[in-house]
């Protein structure tokens, strides 16, 4: 488990997991991106932009870029200032 701070608790420090382990790591980020953009595929305003398919390529890039945001793995996606 990473650890992204402490937490005082009685004068005791606890480890605080990070967003990104409490809710299941980057399998559990997928899944929840997948459901975003399958809805996305569906809608008559939003499918357009992708071109009616929201790729492979981009669900893991914006996959990998959200994992880190939330306490996941580094990378140097997560460290771009322009997000995903």
């Amino acid at each position: 488990m990473s650890v992204v701070g402490s937490a005082r608790t009685l004068g005791r420090v606890t480890d605080v997991p990070s967003v990104y382990d409490w809710i299941g790591g980057t399998a559990a980020v997928g899944r929840w991106l997948d459901v975003f953009y399958d809805h996305v595929e569906r809608d008559e305003l939003l499918a357009p932009v992708f071109g009616g398919v929201v790729t492979r390529e981009h669900r893991d890039h914006v996959t990998t870029w959200w994992s880190g945001v939330m306490g996941g793995p580094a990378t140097s996606r997560t460290n771009e200032s322009n997000g995903p």
